[in-house]
């Protein structure tokens, strides 16, 4: 995909809100969406009684975030009332999710879960905050819309946008001031810079999808 080809405006989604009054002030700022971690080992984790919270009052704007087939959460994934993301999926779910894989590990498309409404890309090394080659991304496939994560943050997500022109942006420690503690500035700043970078290149379309909820 070309530029010109992309006329819709980028979405964005803060990952790893902790809880509900943090989750409500993201989406405040102008995020369309806020990541809710319950995959193990994971420095953002909540139990799931905050993800429940944090759901309540976010709705389906709230991503739930899971590894595998944590069957702790399993409870937690049938009953989620917006979008749920897993990482390397092993089997489907049976129920819509964003399948979530990172650019050294994404298999086939045949192999995805069939009630896949979106893919994830992350970094090569998921969750170490270091930026990547963001044109790989363009290699996805394009019949699922396309969120791009890893290593981002208001200084370098103009130029990621640009580079893979993806469907939404995921960020969690680029808008960090300690490992797994949110930084509001950082946050505005990163909605801001992904607003102004799609202003510049005239993207002002409705997305399609038009929303996360849609992904649920």
């Amino acid at each position: 995909m070309t530029a010109s080809e992309k006329s819709a405006r980028t979405l964005i989604k803060i990952c790893g809100a902790r809880n509900a009054s943090e989750a409500r002030a993201i989406l405040d700022l102008g995020a369309d969406a806020v990541g809710v971690v319950v995959a193990a080992g994971s420095p953002r984790r909540v139990h799931p009684s905050e993800a429940v919270a944090i759901a309540d009052a976010c709705g389906k704007q709230a991503v739930l975030v899971l590894r595998g087939s944590d069957q702790d959460c399993m409870d937690l994934l049938r009953s989620w009332p917006g979008p749920v993301q897993i990482h390397d999926p092993i089997g489907d779910p049976g129920r819509p999710c964003i399948v979530a894989f990172n650019a050294a590990t994404l298999s086939a498309p045949e192999a995805w879960p069939s009630s896949a409404t979106a893919l994830l890309l992350d970094a090569p090394q998921a969750g170490s905050g270091a930026a990547w080659d963001w044109t790989k991304a363009q290699n996805t496939p394009r019949h699922l819309p396309c969120i791009l994560a890893g290593g981002l943050n208001p200084a370098n997500v103009a130029t990621a946008i640009n580079a893979a022109h993806p469907w939404a942006v995921d960020v969690s420690s680029g808008v960090e001031h300690a490992r797994g503690t949110k930084d509001l500035g950082l946050v505005q700043a990163f909605i801001a810079a992904v607003r102004s970078c799609d202003a510049a290149a005239g993207r002002h379309d409705a997305p399609h999808p038009a929303d996360f909820a849609t992904l649920a």
